[in-house]
C-alpha cells in the first residue's frame, strides 16, 4: 500500500520508507505526537502535584491493604497470593511529561490497523452520515446516495400502490 501511495505521489518517498522501517518492526507500533494537554505551565505543574500526592495516597493505601491480606486468616492462600500480586503492580508514568508533550501510541500489527480502520470507514460512511461526507467530498448529487435509495424506494411503492388501486377499479 505504501509503495502505491508513494507512485501515486500522496506520501513522499521518503515516508513510505520509514513507515515501511516502522512497520517491520517486531512490535509494530506507530507513535503520533500531540499538542500539549494544558498550554498553561503553571496549571500543569498543580495537576501534576496534585496527582502524585494522590498516586502516593493510593500507594500507601494498597501498601496497608496488601499488609492486611498477608495477614488474614480467612481468605485461602492462592487469593492472597493474587490479590497481593495486583496490589504489588505500579502505575509509574511521567505525568509531567505526558502533561507536556502527549503521544498516541498504536501497538497493532499493520492487519489488525487495516481492519479496524476500514470498520471505522463502513461504519462511517454507511447511512445519511456517509451521504453529507460524499456531498463535501465534492460528491454533488451523485454523494446523495442514501436519498437517492429512499427516493426510489417511495416511488417504487407509489407505483404498487396506483396499480393495486387500478386492479381493484377495472376488476369491479
Amino acid at each position: 500500500a505504501n509503495e502505491r501511495f508513494a507512485a501515486a505521489g500522496c506520501i513522499s518517498v521518503a515516508e513510505s520508507e520509514e513507515l515501511e522501517k516502522a512497520l517491520d518492526e517486531l512490535d509494530s507500533s506507530l507513535e503520533i505526537d500531540l499538542p500539549p494537554l494544558i498550554e498553561n505551565e503553571t496549571r500543569r505543574k498543580k495537576i501534576s502535584t496534585t496527582v502524585k500526592r494522590t498516586r502516593s495516597r493510593f500507594r500507601q493505601f494498597r501498601s496497608n491493604l496488601s499488609q492486611e491480606i498477608k495477614e488474614s486468616k480467612v481468605l485461602p492462600n492462592e487469593l492472597k497470593h493474587l490479590m497481593i500480586k495486583e496490589l504489588d503492580k505500579r502505575l509509574d508514568l511521567n505525568l509531567d511529561e505526558v502533561l507536556a508533550s502527549p503521544k498516541l501510541k498504536f501497538k497493532l500489527s499493520p492487519g489488525e490497523l487495516d481492519k479496524i480502520l476500514l470498520e471505522f470507514y463502513i461504519n462511517v460512511s454507511e447511512g445519511p452520515g456517509g451521504d453529507v461526507l460524499r456531498v463535501i467530498g465534492g460528491g454533488a448529487n451523485v454523494g446523495r446516495q442514501k436519498y437517492y435509495v429512499k427516493q426510489k424506494a417511495m416511488r417504487l411503492k407509489q407505483l404498487q400502490l396506483q396499480e393495486k388501486k387500478s386492479g381493484k377499479s377495472s376488476s369491479s
